[in-house]
């Protein structure tokens, strides 16, 4: 789990895990109002891809590549969009949270 997404609800690490194990899809990708969401969840055949990953590349390398067997899945979670790169956007965050 990206550290910088800290208000995904958990029961939408519940609905992602479920669906996950219903369908066993390549990639699962979590959308809020259409917009694509954190986290992602990999199918296990991806363990070696993901391992070899160079530093400099993120995981969006291999949803770039597998973008055909990616199975998006809306929920009503707009945490799964919220992500911050600064301590004031953490703290804007955390006092909507509030």
């Amino acid at each position: 789990m990206p550290v910088d997404y800290p208000i995904v609800k958990v029961e939408t690490i519940n609905i992602l895990l479920e669906q996950f194990l219903i369908n066993m899809p390549t990639i699962l990708v979590l959308t809020y109002n259409h917009k694509n969401g954190h986290p992602p969840i990999f199918n296990l055949n991806l363990k070696k891809e993901l391992l070899s990953l160079n530093n400099s590349k993120g995981i969006n390398t291999l949803l770039h590549k597998h973008e055909k067997e990616i199975v998006v899945f809306p929920v009503p979670d707009s945490g799964v969009c919220r992500t911050f790169n600064t301590k004031a956007e953490f703290e804007t965050i955390l006092k909507e949270r509030n």
